[in-house]
């Protein structure tokens, strides 16, 4: 598939038409996210389906087979605060993460 190729009719809701052009590409790699800005991509104008360009995502998975697995990011010593805190006494509420 070409992301630049003209527009066709989509395959998932039948009604948009696929345009191309650069989106941001997220996905997991192991235990990391790797987002990739300017990723070309056809793009359904009514439901926003995706199709990216297949030359790009081989392109990626080389480079990331390249880096080889991504290490974990240490997680912080710091207590964690909680999210919501009132001073109402009826409507206290601590969420702590």
């Amino acid at each position: 598939m070409n992301a630049r190729s003209a527009n066709k009719a989509c395959p998932y809701c039948h009604i948009g038409q696929l345009k191309s052009g650069d989106v941001n590409f997220i996905r997991l790699h192991g235990d990391a996210v790797v987002m990739t800005p300017h990723m070309p991509a056809l793009t359904c104008d009514i439901c926003g389906y995706r199709e990216f360009d297949a030359a790009a995502l081989q392109h990626l998975e080389r480079l990331l087979d390249e880096a080889g697995p991504i290490a974990p990011r240490p997680q912080s010593q710091q207590k964690k605060q909680s999210l919501t805190e009132k001073s109402d006494t009826n409507t206290t509420r601590r969420v702590k993460r």
